[in-house]
């Protein structure tokens, strides 16, 4: 489809539909740029696969400029790699804290990246990126503004607001409202927490209800997530003001918070840390800093729980503290991990006892005070499971029912130009990535769930001898003996091997159920 000059088409490849994998295509005419590259991390059942990531190959990349970086998240980042070997050299836009953690995780990438900041322009021949403050759960992050002489697009990505200023300026409508002044508005605005009907919680009541916790005596265990900077500086702060020794425990903590240090957030005294390796770790004294906090197979977390730390051993008078939310598919490996903490005789302190976690995401409250501000014409939920989006688009109805709405989901569009024209496309499933970053199609996963559900027989046939192994079957001496002998006849009869493989599937299916995967390896030649 070639676009007029007055014209920018919008299409999401990724974070519509779930929460992750964020990226969304701007173009023009002459121009597209990309927002963020993030993956989404794979739900239960994926076996053998690491994240998936958005399709982006079929985008054109003579026309790709550039890809803006919102903030630091997997989800907003995370396919950075991938892209930068679709498109050698692209030129990334970002914030600094945000730079140092892409320059440290992509450290094998060839990096182009620009520094911006919360009061940039940079521009295209056909539209103008802008930058804005918003307040997420992580440090700098920025929203962008795509304007041509017509309209502005407000891509907020993920955002809160902050009435109580901390750490860093709140978000900055007022930037908003000067760069869009004249043209006609739209807002992408998050859908996370659209069924809270509050307003989201903010840092400073957080950092109230952990200093009495992290204040007392005893030894000390807290996760969290390690990108959140200012939560990650305030509980080094609160316990070097009270006699305590923060301990870094993990490679994330231990990333982000040099990742701070460069990036100059870390001023002034009381933020010195420790490391695991320099301590005593069983002075009663100590709060351990731990990584991990969903409870991954061999994160620090989980190493801990599993009581296979090589430092120390969790005991009765510790406290573990976790200030974090858990992700959608995480609560049985993080439950299990708090469960064996309780049975340690651990205290266990999570945010269902005390507001000691807040979101980085919008609630309804948080919403209205952004439209009240803004005042677009249009709206387009983002960042958000279907359900949520849907809601969204019912929130809006109910309390804004003067501005457009729009459900969008990934891989179909909107253009626009005089009016907005949705363009439906049959979506893209997300490419599956494996740990040796390979990309691989979807039939190996169902193929993998089939095989660990059913199990797999394999029968060699020789010239003088039949062998055969099976994995994941409870095959006894019975069944095997009628197997053997089934294979025989089939043999002495000079019987199709395929028919073979049939019968066999059906004894097997008949014994125990389920029909397994059977491979029959005809070696006689």
């Amino acid at each position: 489809m070639s676009l007029s000059s007055s014209e920018i088409k919008v299409t999401p490849l990724g974070g519509l539909g779930q929460i992750g994998s964020n990226m969304c295509l701007f173009e023009g005419p002459n121009d597209s740029i990309l927002i963020d590259s993030g993956l989404l991390f794979p739900r239960e059942g994926n076996t053998g696969v690491r994240y998936l990531i958005p399709d982006f190959f079929h985008i054109n990349k003579e026309k790709l400029k550039a890809v803006f970086i919102s903030h630091c998240h997997e989800d907003h980042i995370g396919a950075l790699g991938h892209l930068l070997e679709f498109k050698p050299g692209l030129k990334i836009y970002t914030e600094v804290f945000t730079s140092k953690v892409i320059q440290t995780k992509f450290s094998k990438s060839k990096l182009d990246i620009e520094l911006i900041n919360d009061l940039s322009d940079v521009k295209f021949q056909d539209f103008q990126v802008s930058s804005f403050r918003v307040n997420h759960s992580t440090a700098n992050t920025l929203g962008f503004i795509i304007k041509n002489s017509q309209r502005s697009l407000v891509f907020s990505s993920d955002f809160k607001v902050n009435l109580n200023e901390y750490k860093e300026n709140n978000f900055d409508f007022e930037r908003i409202n000067k760069v869009c002044k004249g043209t006609e508005v739209t807002s992408f605005i998050d859908s996370t927490n659209i069924l809270k009907k509050g307003k989201t919680i903010e840092e400073t009541e957080v950092v109230k209800n952990l200093e009495p916790i992290l204040k007392k005596s005893g030894r000390q265990f807290v996760t969290f997530f390690p990108s959140n900077i200012f939560r990650f500086l305030n509980i080094i702060k609160i316990c070097n003001d009270n006699g305590k020794i923060p301990v870094l425990y993990g490679r994330s903590m231990h990333m982000y918070y040099n990742c701070a240090l460069e990036a100059n957030l870390v001023k002034g005294k009381g933020y010195e840390v420790q490391d695991i390796e320099n301590v005593n770790p069983q002075n009663k004294n100590m709060v351990f800093l731990v990584s991990g906090c969903q409870g991954n197979f061999k994160s620090t977390l989980h190493n801990i729980a599993q009581d296979q730390s090589p430092f120390f051993k969790p005991q009765k008078g510790d406290t573990f503290v976790y200030s974090a939310s858990i992700v959608p598919g995480n609560d049985k490996q993080v439950f299990k991990l708090i469960n064996q903490f309780v049975e340690m005789g651990v205290e266990v302190i999570m945010s269902d006892d005390k507001p000691i976690h807040c979101s980085g995401h919008p609630g309804q409250e948080d919403i209205k005070i952004y439209l009240d501000h803004v005042k677009p014409s249009s709206v387009i939920p983002i960042h958000g499971e279907s359900y949520f989006l849907k809601k969204h688009k019912d929130f809006l109805e109910k309390n804004y029912p003067e501005i457009q709405s729009y459900t969008l989901f990934n891989h179909s569009s909107l253009l626009f130009g005089e009016t907005i024209k949705v363009i439906p496309t049959e979506g893209e499933k997300p490419l599956l990535v494996t740990y040796n970053d390979r990309i691989i199609d979807h039939q190996f996963i169902s193929e993998r769930r089939r095989l660990g559900e059913n199990g797999i027989f394999i029968l060699a046939i020789g010239k003088n001898k039949i062998d055969f192994k099976f994995l994941g079957l409870d095959i006894d001496l019975e069944l095997q003996e009628s197997i053997y002998s089934l294979a025989s006849r089939f043999i002495q009869k000079k019987r199709n091997i395929e028919d073979l493989r049939i019968k066999v599937r059906k004894l097997i299916k008949d014994k125990l159920g389920h029909k397994p995967h059977v491979e029959v390896i005809d070696v006689r030649s």
